[in-house]
């Protein structure tokens, strides 16, 4: 009984007294970037780079609404979107996708990996 009492307020306090934070540092951006190019040119599968400009592509998003003052464009969750848009029309203007050796579950691992 005192373990779930204990884990209960445990619980609690967590939520009542912690405090909201953003945690998207250009630097740590720039730093996952870099790795990611790094990552590349190593050979890493597409799949899992992909899935690494994808995350900072929403990093990249948070960061940047906070910094538009416009209602529409200063949404993190538009600017996601413009995002993911803008990568994968880069990587298909690129010819970068549509190898048949380089997919997963029949989609390109570059888009199934940006999705």
């Amino acid at each position: 009984m005192t373990i779930i009492l204990f884990v209960l307020l445990l619980a609690t306090s967590y939520l009542l007294l912690t405090t909201p934070v953003s945690a998207q540092c250009p630097v740590c951006i720039v730093t996952v970037g870099g790795g990611m190019l790094l990552a590349d040119r190593l050979g890493i599968d597409d799949f899992l780079v992909s899935l690494w400009i994808s995350g900072l592509n929403v990093a990249i998003s948070f960061w940047l609404a906070t910094k538009i003052k416009n209602r529409f464009f200063g949404n993190p969750i538009i600017l996601s979107i413009l995002m993911y848009a803008t990568t994968l029309s880069y990587f298909i203007f690129t010819q970068q996708t549509g190898s048949p050796a380089n997919t997963i579950l029949g989609l390109d691992k570059i888009i199934f990996g940006q999705t």
